[in-house]
């Protein structure tokens, strides 16, 4: 018993499909739910699934022919026919393209899972354009993956929901030359604003006025320094302070104390950045050329928000939730610093 394979019609208006690429070897079996191939419509690229069992034969088209939707492609057949045959007789016609490769031979058409269309040389198209199905893309967006990485570092086309994972692979693999690529990770805290309001008044009276901002950096300093060792490649800790449209610069502000806190000219990039964001409205906000740690503190109702960013090399998760729970019990007991 045999099952025709036909050129579906993925849209009201489409007459015809091309062939992006057989995603079984002719004479491969094909389980239900397994992909056939790939179809390039004018909208986009979909995956074409098994609806029967059986083994791939009487393949009639090469990759990149276009074929009239309702035309037999290939058959599903109980038992696996000629193979020579059905891999020599794959039929290069088309109504508007036609493909620039041979078809395989026998020892070929047993080896690949999925063959690839033709000119995969390159990781586009000539026209630029890239192939892959639309739920590859949907879960890259989600990701903020970029698919043309993977294409250009894979050298064929199209890619698919399954190739995400080895995308996801691709951006955290380490750069040439041994250096590993940042990854960014965010934790996030709320914490009452009675005591830091309380606290500030204080230092009003002693120290004279400091912005919230700077009392966060002294205090995310200190919190920093508690949990991990300061080397050499850290020291000093250099801190900004953004509120607003500009920046101040400390230097170990936790070892200067609040009557000793002064801005110091900027010698080398900081590695703590503590992000006010009161009166804008902004609650969440990361920037490309951010310090490799970040702490954005952002307003609520009768709270203060913490958002805390690293560089995964520069400060483990495990350090970092340390981190922000000693920043929260420094703003929850802030007269603790005094004494």
């Amino acid at each position: 018993m045999t099952h025709k394979i036909i050129m579906p019609a993925l849209g009201m208006n489409q007459d015809t499909g091309v062939i992006v690429s057989w995603g079984k070897a002719p004479g491969e079996f094909v389980a239900v739910g397994d992909v056939i191939m790939d179809v390039e419509t004018d909208k986009a690229i979909q995956e074409i699934e098994a609806s029967q069992a059986g083994y791939l034969s009487r393949v009639q088209y090469q990759v990149g022919a276009e074929v009239p939707v309702g035309e037999v492609v290939a058959v599903l057949t109980d038992k696996p026919e000629d193979e020579t045959q059905s891999a020599s007789t794959i039929r290069a016609k088309g109504i508007g393209k036609t493909p620039q490769q041979a078809p395989p031979a026998e020892s070929e058409a047993r080896t690949p899972a999925r063959q690839s269309p033709p000119n995969t040389n390159s990781a586009m198209e000539p026209e630029g354009k890239l192939l892959a199905s639309p739920k590859a893309k949907r879960l890259a967006a989600e990701a903020g993956l970029d698919l043309n990485k993977l294409a250009s570092a894979r050298g064929m086309q199209p890619l698919h929901a399954a190739d995400i994972a080895e995308l996801r692979a691709l951006e955290s693999a380490p750069l040439p030359g041994g250096v590993a690529v940042a990854v960014k990770s965010t934790i996030c805290a709320r914490v009452e604003a009675d005591a830091l309001l309380e606290f500030r008044r204080v230092l009003e009276r002693n120290s004279g006025n400091l912005d919230r901002a700077s009392i966060l950096a002294v205090f995310a300093a200190s919190a920093l320094r508690f949990c991990i060792d300061i080397d050499e490649k850290m020291s000093p800790l250099v801190v900004a302070v953004s509120a607003g449209s500009g920046k101040t610069f400390y230097s170990d502000p936790d070892l200067r104390g609040f009557s000793n806190l002064a801005p110091v000219e900027l010698t080398e990039p900081p590695t703590l950045l503590v992000r006010d964001t009161r009166d804008s409205g902004i609650i969440s906000i990361k920037l490309a050329d951010d310090a490799p740690l970040a702490i954005t503190v952002s307003d609520r109702p009768n709270a203060v928000e913490i958002e805390f960013s690293f560089d995964e090399p520069v400060l483990p998760g495990v350090d970092a939730i340390r981190v922000v729970s000693e920043l929260v019990a420094r703003i929850t007991e802030p007269m603790r610093l005094l004494l």
